[in-house]
């Protein structure tokens, strides 16, 4: 047996929508970057989604770790997402969705430390250049609550996998 679900009314069941949208959170991060984007929800069930985040030294100060930035820190941060929607009421919309991600940033540490790649031994500097560059993909289930019809706040919970390669170089101890 195979189901389908159709609707006979003349108006969509989900009307298309655009919205654009920023993450405040993402200055909180120990990666400080502005993270804005774009959803588009079509006539059907799908919607369509895209983060873009670059964060620079001038961020020095939002992150909630203790930790500066150096004049060389760089981030670059881009997510497509594909949601479908489970159902939508008035002031709520509940969805699962796939995401993906890609992250590549720059910074010079200071008086820290790093394991090289099949060593159990810390290599301690006192300056390293760091590149780090990660990509990877979350099965998410969330609800988009409106607020004032202005405002939506968007919880989610998932999981996810990511591969991470960070290269440390012009090491000075």
């Amino acid at each position: 047996l195979f189901g389908r679900v159709s609707f006979a009314q003349s108006t969509a069941p989900f009307p298309q929508l655009v919205s654009l949208h920023w993450v405040p959170s993402s200055l909180g991060d120990p990666w400080p970057r502005w993270r804005f984007g774009v959803d588009y929800v079509g006539n059907n069930r799908w919607a369509y989604g895209l983060d873009i985040g670059w964060g620079n030294a001038q961020l020095n100060g939002f992150q909630l770790e203790d930790m500066d930035l150096s004049p060389k820190y760089s981030l670059i941060e881009v997510r497509p997402e594909l949601k479908y929607l489970l159902g939508r009421r008035p002031r709520r919309a509940f969805y699962t969705a796939t995401e993906l991600f890609f992250i590549k940033n720059i910074d010079q540490l200071e008086n820290a430390h790093y394991y090289p790649r099949g060593s159990d031994y810390a290599v301690t500097f006192d300056f390293a250049d760091m590149h780090r560059t990660k990509v990877g993909a979350h099965l998410k289930l969330g609800v988009k609550l409106i607020a004032l019809k202005r405002f939506d706040f968007d919880i989610y919970w998932g999981i996810g996998a990511a591969r991470r390669q960070i290269d440390y170089n012009n090491v000075v101890n």
